[in-house]
């Protein structure tokens, strides 16, 4: 069973790099993705790639079954022996799980715990809160992690953003919800700090003061900020979050 011609995006909420164990082998963490079917453009921490990948893999669509076993051959294909880097499996799972997933992970690749959730509820409410602000693409050759400051205090408030962040969301509390998208967009740029461009930090300042929150998609360095707010913005990209026939 396919979702056919359906090749979902991957936005991730919070916890970027706890997929990784150079973060969650110092402390245990996790990453919150929202699955997405809007159009999105290349570079934008988005997880383009591992969906170039999926569409290599199931020509039809994305599979609706065995969405574990699916996610971690999706994972092995695009991680193959002579790729330099490794593509974290939140991308992974990101695309096959639909609607909201947590991912948990301790010192390994793979997550030891996958929750996810189709709730309409809970996604009519992120949909309304989520504005996606374009802003430049990730620069070519963009190399994150040449310069890393693994600061315990700061991988804990990234690694325990994705907790905070999921209970937000299942009480629908915008200040809990933006408090994590800022702590985790803190820890990942204070980590990494060539995630964090002077464009990056400019356009952030610009909505941070009007909104509960702002993130920027993936591993950082351009493509979308995260503003959480329940007003309009212009230009901004609502997102249409992926959940299959609840009939």
């Amino acid at each position: 069973m396919y979702d056919l011609g359906v090749f979902p995006f991957r936005i991730e909420l919070v916890g970027a790099w706890v997929d990784h164990p150079f973060i969650s082998g110092v402390l245990p963490g996790s990453v919150v993705t929202i699955n997405v079917v809007n159009n999105f453009k290349l570079k934008s921490g988005l997880a383009s790639s591992s969906r170039d990948v999926a569409k290599k893999l199931w020509s039809t669509g994305i599979p609706l079954v065995n969405l574990e076993e699916n996610a971690k051959l999706l994972f092995d294909a695009e991680n193959t022996p002579e790729k330099e880097y490794i593509s974290g499996s939140e991308d992974h799972i990101g695309i096959i799980y639909p609607g909201i997933t947590r991912t948990q992970y301790n010192g390994s690749y793979w997550p030891e715990e996958i929750e996810s959730t189709q709730d309409p509820l809970l996604v009519a409410w992120l949909e309304s809160v989520i504005k996606l602000v374009p802003i430049s693409s990730r620069k070519e050759n963009f190399n994150p992690r040449a310069i890393e400051n693994l600061d315990r205090s700061l991988i804990r408030l990234l690694c325990e953003s994705g907790e905070l962040c999921w209970e937000s969301i299942h009480k629908k509390d915008l200040f809990g919800f933006g408090e994590a998208i800022n702590n985790s967009f803190e820890g990942k740029t204070k980590i990494l700090p060539l995630t964090l461009t002077e464009e990056v930090e400019v356009a952030r300042n610009i909505h941070l003061s009007s909104s509960y929150g702002v993130g920027i998609s993936g591993a950082g360095g351009g493509g979308y900020l995260t503003v959480i707010t329940e007003e309009n913005i212009e230009d901004a990209v609502e997102p249409k979050i992926r959940i299959l026939s609840q009939g």
